[in-house]
């Protein structure tokens, strides 16, 4: 979890000032800066940001004081034993990106066998709690290397040429991308039964 500030200041003359997620110390400054630059109606907000390994609590307080969409989202979700636990996690989407889950405790057998949700409705300001995260950062794969349920269809196709014909991805891209061309040229389209 880490406390990051907004910074907001407006000029007479220049552009508005408006910076999010900074340190305390580079709020601090950026604070300093502006007023030596002449804005005015410095503000400074501190918000609390969730990241990957932290626990999320749900009260009895915070269920309470919720709107009605997000009591009956609670009341289907979860068995209402207070607090309602979560570890935020990462998961990976494609071999690109991924994104931050929740794996919660107290999970109802109405909601089924799955224990993990996205991080939306946590952070919706309308439906929810207006809880803030950190995306992580999750590292390309390469296409050869990656595990085949990260891959699209194309990608498959690149990392078994690649694979059978011993390879690189670059070449294999090379080659199929000449075929893909020959069969544009003759209007040949090959259909997955």
């Amino acid at each position: 979890m880490q406390n990051l500030f907004e910074v907001h200041g407006d000029h007479p003359t220049l552009k508005r000032a408006d910076e999010y997620k900074l340190t305390e110390v580079e709020s601090n400054d950026l604070m300093a800066e502006l007023a030596g630059f002449g804005y005015e109606n410095l503000m400074r907000y501190q918000d609390t940001f969730f990241e990957e390994g932290d626990e999320i609590l749900i009260t009895e307080k915070m269920y309470n004081d919720a709107d009605k969409f997000t009591k009956e989202t609670i009341d289907y979700m979860f068995t209402k034993q207070f607090p309602i636990k979560g570890k935020v996690t990462s998961e990976r989407i494609n071999r690109f990106c991924g994104d931050l889950v929740i794996e919660w405790e107290n999970v109802s057998e109405e909601w089924g066998s799955s224990n993990t949700t996205n991080t939306n409705w946590l952070s919706n300001k309308d439906h929810g709690f207006g809880m803030s995260f950190i995306q992580p950062i999750f590292d390309e794969l390469e296409i050869i290397t990656c595990p085949d349920k990260y891959l699209h269809e194309d990608e498959m196709v690149v990392k078994y040429y690649a694979l059978q014909n011993k390879l690189s991805e670059k070449l294999a891209i090379s080659a199929i991308a000449r075929v893909q061309s020959a069969m544009g040229e003759k209007g040949i389209v090959f259909y997955r039964p």
